[in-house]
This record gives C-alpha cells, sequence and structure tokens, in this order.
C-alpha cells in the first residue's frame, strides 16, 4: 500500500510524499494543480501495479465537505479520517471497499484483521462524531 497525504498540494512539508518528488511549490492554485498531476501519476502507478492507493485525509474537512477526493476528482482505495470527523475530538475511521476491508484467513475463520485505537467506542467521540456526521 501507499500512504498519501494529499493535503500536501498546498506546499507543507509531508515525509511520506517529499520521499516520492513531491513538487516544491509554494501554496496556492498553482500548487495544487502541480499536486493534483502528481497524484494522478500516483493513482496511475498504484492502479497498474495492483498496490492500494490511501489517503490520509486527517484533515479532510479543511478542505471542503468531499475532503481530497473531491478537489482533486482522484479516488483513493482507502481512506484514514481522524479528529475532523468528530469535530476536533479524538477519533478515527478507516474506509475502503469490503475487497480490502474484509481480510480473513480460509485457515482461521475466526481471525479477523481489526482497527484498534485508544478511542476507540469512547461515547464522547463517537457521539461528536455522529453530530459531524448529520450535520
Amino acid at each position: 500500500a501507499l500512504l498519501v497525504n494529499p493535503i500536501s498540494g498546498f506546499g507543507w512539508k509531508n515525509a511520506t510524499t517529499n520521499k516520492l518528488d513531491t513538487p516544491k511549490v509554494d501554496a496556492g492554485v498553482e500548487s495544487i494543480e502541480k499536486f493534483k498531476k502528481w497524484l494522478l501519476k500516483v493513482r496511475q502507478t498504484c492502479t497498474e501495479a495492483g498496490i492500494p492507493l490511501i489517503y490520509d485525509e486527517t484533515w479532510a474537512f479543511h478542505l471542503g465537505i468531499g475532503g481530497a477526493q473531491e478537489l482533486y476528482g482522484i479516488q483513493p482505495d482507502l481512506l484514514v479520517l481522524g479528529k475532523s470527523l468528530g469535530g476536533g475530538h479524538s477519533c478515527g475511521a478507516v474506509l475502503g471497499p469490503t475487497r480490502l476491508m474484509e481480510r480473513r484467513d480460509p485457515d482461521r475463520p475466526m481471525r479477523v484483521n481489526f482497527v484498534v485505537g485508544t478511542f476507540k467506542g469512547n461515547p464522547v467521540a463517537m457521539g461528536a462524531m455522529n453530530a459531524v456526521l448529520k450535520y
């Protein structure tokens, strides 16, 4: 899998994308367009190689209700959301298609991959997340 922080298109430094020769530009419209071209190449490369592309959209709603997917028009295979989903409360979510999310071991049918975390199921964080999604 390849993890990309799609907000890097605004010229902010990001260790993951800098190692992938992210275009170095100052924040602004030109920055977004250059990053979009780069991200499209990454999407095509991942598709050709069969590698899942993951967006780390912890800051997603800063770009608008549709996040980077809507801004760039380029879809990832998996999406990671963070505090923006809970209105600033500590929470997170991993979203994706069943083919990637439901990983089972056929030899051990009770073994399933789970997402774990400190605030998993925290009532305050879940209530905040529910309120943001309803908004």
